[in-house]
């Protein structure tokens, strides 16, 4: 994935709605949400070619989370589930941000 920059409405770490605060600088700006705040998105923002590697363990936490085998979610469960997703992606990439391993 590629971070969001210069979008208002996306937080650069977790891919949630953004609040009104940015970091970077005019024309290449990276918002960020309440949740994963300033220092979080300047992280972010700061290792932009190297996030990568931070989101691939994120969602392969995410990934053990779920059952083995074909997924398959019923229409009436698909938007809880998908709530459930990003929101989980959010909660791994934000640990992942805190754990303060290098992104290899």
């Amino acid at each position: 994935m590629t971070i969001p920059i210069d979008n208002p409405w996306v937080c650069i770490v977790c891919r949630r709605q953004a609040d009104s605060i940015a970091v970077g600088r005019p024309g290449r700006l990276g918002w960020l949400c309440e949740e994963c705040g300033p220092e979080r998105a300047k992280d972010a923002y700061m290792m932009q070619r190297e996030f990568y590697k931070y989101e691939q363990r994120a969602l392969e936490k995410v990934r053990s989370e779920l059952m083995e085998g074909d997924l398959v979610v019923p229409d009436a469960e698909l938007i809880t589930f998908l709530e459930w997703l990003i929101n989980t992606f959010g909660e791994k990439i934000r640990e992942e941000l805190d754990s303060g391993k290098p992104p290899f």
